[in-house]
């Protein structure tokens, strides 16, 4: 995974979770689960709808969360307090500079 994108900087990575921060201090967390599907993951959201190759929902703890299988495995990120097109736009980032 990145350390950097955009205006995010890794804080810290830990049980296959990245945890980065920008310069306001908005946290950005991805994680990647080999061998899960989105399908099996988006199970266990609400509110689900989809934005471009993303299945966005909100986790039990009401957080949004973005899905999308970039290299026959999920990625899922998450932000607090941000709209799915806030988060599906840093998500897309993330995965640019993962390449």
């Amino acid at each position: 995974m990145p350390t950097s994108f955009g205006d995010f900087m890794l804080d810290t990575s830990q049980d296959g979770a990245s945890t980065c921060k920008n310069s306001n201090g908005d946290s950005f967390v991805a994680t990647y689960d080999p061998g899960e599907t989105v399908e099996t993951n988006a199970a266990r959201l609400t509110d689900i709808g989809r934005a471009g190759k993303w299945t966005c929902g909100k986790d039990s703890y009401d957080m949004s969360v973005c899905l999308t299988e970039p290299y026959s495995d999920t990625v899922a990120t998450l932000t607090l307090d941000r709209p799915f097109a806030t988060l599906t736009e840093i998500s897309g980032s993330f995965l640019e500079a993962w390449q």
